[in-house]
């Protein structure tokens, strides 16, 4: 994302150092350190080694918080906003399900950017239009992670769509770099990409910062629909004419994607290509996480994740009574006798079930993996492992059957890990779930019933 503006950014560097010792200013200090820390955080592995090896991120994170004070009693500007976002996104992974630290930072600089008046578009009329320009792009990433901390919270976002008047970031509105992914031909930046030939020897561009927005919409209602207060006195009817019309922005969402971002496409250049450096690891990251929102969205508009197990709770009780004769299931190998029908699915359970095997399949493609993208991803990946448990056992005949189950196994895996750093119980008791109904799925598999 375009935090920060890289000349405004270099200005800044080349004026710290600049500039005698007493007349330096703390917000440049916290900047600088933010950018270095982010830098090192997301893109350690493309780094210099020399380079590398000599940016802590803890220390960064540590000056840049030593100043913290200062920053935020001095005057209100764009570089206390940056410095704040930018500080609430290294937090976001910085501890496994621990998001308190960067609803602080994200909730003060949403605040700060409506003091602007960033959110409005009369408040950009008189500047110039580089500093218009950067003003959009920040607030744009803070109406993102607002809506990241509301969707993992499951809280109200503070800045509301009706609150706000500011035009969508255009196609058209990021500076192309070369990358070389395949061919010099193809450009990317953090946030537009550019690829040539790849689709029937068309010209596919798309801007990733945009689409990122236009999916953060689509998050802002998930609170509205299933946690908010309003929601607790919706009848049923309108809560699932609601999540319907989510469900669909979903594939909207999806379907203007290029071909290019699809996950086939993107876990097939990393695995057979020879090329699998910066370019396509990032692109792979980017679109991994908004797979884990959006499985996040549709997990949590089916109450079927690591913190709802209501339903999971049925699943299983109707496994355990499998072995009594008192449940069955549809295949003809179970038992013929009378017996109780599996829960029904809910509402949307397929598309999830999908947006699950994507969301694995290009998890488990990335070679290198972060602790903090890991952090990021852990709850979704958590509910991953559990919907497709369940999909597995109550249709163990479904095609995708030893597919899922390889997928379920290098998933189990990497949780087990997890489980021993952390200690979560929610890690926990996903395994235990994985753990017997894939004991159910082998023996219905094998014909001889539970």
């Amino acid at each position: 994302m375009p935090l920060f503006h890289p000349p405004s950014l270099r200005r800044i560097v080349s004026n710290w150092y600049r500039q005698p010792a007493s007349a330096r200013q703390p917000s440049c200090w916290a900047a600088i350190n933010v950018a270095l820390a982010l830098a090192q955080n997301h893109g350690s592995d493309h780094l210099n080694p020399l380079v590398a090896q000599a940016v802590d991120m803890a220390e960064c994170l540590e000056n840049a918080q030593s100043v913290l004070a200062e920053v935020l009693a001095g005057n209100l500007d764009l570089q206390t906003v940056q410095i704040l976002l930018g500080l609430g996104i290294l937090f976001m992974g910085a501890k496994a399900g621990d998001v308190r630290a960067p609803i602080i930072f994200v909730s003060t600089a949403v605040r700060l950017a409506q003091a602007m008046g960033m959110h409005r578009r009369d408040a950009y009329e008189g500047i110039s239009t580089a500093e218009a320009t950067q003003r959009r792009r920040v607030f744009w990433i803070a109406y993102i992670l607002d809506r990241d901390v509301a969707l993992r919270t499951r809280q109200a976002p503070i800045q509301h769509d009706d609150d706000m008047d500011l035009d969508m970031p255009p196609d058209d509105d990021e500076i192309l770099v070369a990358v070389g992914i395949n061919s010099a031909d193809n450009v990317v930046d953090a946030t537009f990409i550019n690829d040539t030939g790849t689709c029937g020897g068309t010209t596919t561009s798309f801007n990733l910062f945009r689409a990122r927005v236009e999916l953060a919409q689509i998050q802002g209602l998930i609170y509205d629909c299933v946690f908010s207060v309003r929601a607790r006195y919706r009848d049923s009817g309108e809560t699932a004419n609601l999540a319907l019309g989510i469900r669909q922005s979903i594939e909207q969402w999806k379907a203007r994607l290029p071909a290019t971002l699809g996950v086939d496409v993107l876990a097939f250049r990393i695995n057979n290509e020879s090329d699998s450096g910066f370019n396509i690891s990032t692109l792979a990251t980017a679109m991994c996480y908004m797979h884990s929102l959006i499985m996040m969205c549709l997990d949590q508009l089916c109450r079927v994740n690591s913190m709802e197990l209501h339903w999971v709770e049925q699943v299983l009780s109707y496994a355990r009574g499998l072995g009594d004769g008192s449940t069955t299931t549809s295949s003809a190998s179970a038992s013929a006798a009378p017996s109780l029908p599996p829960p029904p699915s809910p509402q949307g359970w397929d598309l999830l079930v999908g947006e699950c095997r994507e969301f694995l399949r290009l998890f488990h493609s990335i070679r290198s993996k972060h602790l903090t993208f890991i952090n990021v991803q852990l709850c979704p990946f958590t509910s991953g492992l559990l919907c497709i448990s369940i999909n597995s056992f109550l249709n163990f005949e479904d095609a995708n059957a030893l597919t899922d189950q390889q997928l379920m196994a290098d998933a189990a895996a990497v949780l087990r890990q997890m489980k021993e750093q952390t200690q979560s119980a929610a890690i926990s008791k996903v395994l235990e779930v994985y753990e017997e109904l894939n004991w159910h799925w082998t023996l219905l598999t094998a014909g001889l019933g539970v």
